[in-house]
């Protein structure tokens, strides 16, 4: 259940839509996933966790056979 703030985005420019592209991976220097398992990624506004922006599901496996 880590925290970690989203540093790398882009604003747009030259849009008749203005958006902002945010990335981060995982893992990264901040965040490690040690185990196997189903997780979700949750994106809220910055110190507001009940303001949740999305969600998204993704699981991890571990490479522990040769096929």
């Amino acid at each position: 259940f880590e925290v970690q703030p989203i540093e790398h985005y882009a604003n747009s420019f030259n849009t008749l839509q203005r958006y902002v592209h945010y990335s981060q991976s995982i893992p990264s220097s901040d965040m490690h996933i040690i185990k196997s398992g189903n997780y979700i990624i949750k994106v809220f506004v910055e110190g507001k966790p009940d303001d949740v922006i999305f969600t998204r599901r993704m699981y991890v496996v571990e490479d522990k056979t040769n096929i």
